[in-house]
């Protein structure tokens, strides 16, 4: 009886997350689209989108994949403008970030409810008491909701849907956090098993390929690192592991090679120090026109820590969760308290969890991009509000008394 109780709590919880899944994406997509520019902007979509479309090459670091998608999508006999076609193309991708958050936050906060989720009896419980089986259900759901609720969020932060509504590598370096994020927990859920070594070659092959998009996620690196150590020590000294991230990263890095025969062949106008040979690719690849050295430098400062950095970061949170603005001004600050209490929640529940994004986002506090970084970092969003709802979810009467699990 319990076994049939829990397989129908755990299907309606699948309908209920697919539903859900559904009505993100449906609705972002559709107001990405409906507010998308009709034509290029200023700065960088003009450059990315003459790039796509002619296969040019953008300025160091280039963004290869965004031109090769870009030039993919900018040739579908499609009717529409192309700039405008590039435009909306970067609302799918925002719309696949939105997905992924949504994804991302279901199996965060599955890590820290697992243990909180009592496990279903064969104790029959008195009349109108719900089942574990139930209750367990019914907090799924609702925090299905609340992670709907936060990627929803998320979708409409000015930072996000900014770039959502013109072509630009900012979105989809957001893709790919959200992939990483979603291999990382995918790994932890098999990380003692035979073939794990496979996700890890993913993972490695992922940053890889990001370094062609904006380079951004690479500050994820060391919590990846972190990550796996926490999970399982010994697989930082299987000689498996680190031959498959080897090939990983190798074969994500590769793809940049690409830019020679791009550079050799196109007629592009848009053709920034034509990495026409390995020589001049090495100069391309690690910035040196703007310094050299990949620009990997932590010292000295670029700014000051708290008066410009903690100010600046401080500043764009607010502008995307705590928008006081507009006729409904007052629920403002809901979303805001919300990701605050969430987040301690979920960092005291599941530290490796808690570690993971918190470092993410702390390592984007150093950078003068802070707009880019809030972008990135605020994945934690869904899964705050999600954790937030989840403990109000598991809150059930039993026998006249209150219990919060």
């Amino acid at each position: 009886m319990a076994e049939g109780g829990v397989a129908h709590g755990g299907e309606m919880t699948r309908v209920v997350r697919a539903s859900l899944l559904a009505v993100v994406g449906v609705a972002a997509l559709a107001v990405y689209w409906r507010t998308a520019y009709p034509t290029i902007t200023w700065w960088d979509s003009s450059s990315y989108s003459l790039a796509a479309y002619t296969l040019g090459v953008t300025g160091p670091p280039g963004s290869l994949l965004l031109t090769l998608l870009g030039w993919t999508v900018a040739h579908l006999p499609l009717g529409i403008p192309v700039a405008r076609v590039l435009n909306m193309f970067a609302g799918v991708l925002a719309t696949v970030t939105v997905l992924l958050l949504f994804s991302v936050a279901s199996r965060f906060v599955a890590l820290a409810s697992d243990a909180h989720e009592r496990k279903p009896s064969d104790e029959v419980p008195p009349a109108g008491v719900a089942t574990e089986a139930q209750k367990n259900s019914s907090a799924r759901a609702v925090t299905s909701a609340g992670i709907a609720l936060g990627a929803l969020t998320f979708a409409f932060s000015s930072t996000l849907w900014e770039y959502a509504v013109q072509f630009t590598p900012y979105v989809l370096t957001t893709v790919f956090t959200g992939l990483i994020y979603l291999v990382l927990l995918r790994w932890w859920a098999s990380a003692y098993e035979v073939g794990s070594w496979r996700l890890l070659a993913v993972l490695a092959f992922l940053f890889g390929l990001d370094f062609s998009v904006h380079r951004t996620n690479a500050l994820l690196i060391p919590c990846a690192l972190v990550w796996i150590y926490l999970r399982r020590r010994d697989a930082l000294r299987e000689m498996s592991n680190y031959i498959a991230g080897a090939a990983g990263i190798a074969s994500g890095l590769a793809v940049q090679l690409l830019l020679i025969p791009i550079a050799r062949r196109s007629t592009s106008p848009m053709m920034w120090d034509a990495p026409t040979d390995f020589s001049s690719f090495w100069r391309f690849v690690s910035l040196d026109r703007l310094g050299g050295g990949f620009m990997l430098g932590l010292l000295p400062r670029k700014s000051n820590f708290l008066t410009q950095q903690w100010a600046d970061l401080i500043r764009v949170t607010g502008d995307n969760f705590a928008n006081m603005h507009g006729p409904f001004r007052a629920l403002g600050v809901l979303t805001f308290v919300a990701v605050l209490f969430g987040t301690i929640s979920l960092t005291r529940s599941t530290l490796p969890a808690g570690f993971l994004y918190n470092r993410h986002c702390d390592v984007h506090r150093f950078r003068r991009d802070a707009g880019v970084g809030n972008s990135s970092c605020k994945i934690e969003v869904g899964l705050a509000v999600a954790n937030y709802l989840r403990g109000v979810g598991s809150c059930n009467r039993y026998g006249g008394a209150r219990s919060c699990d």
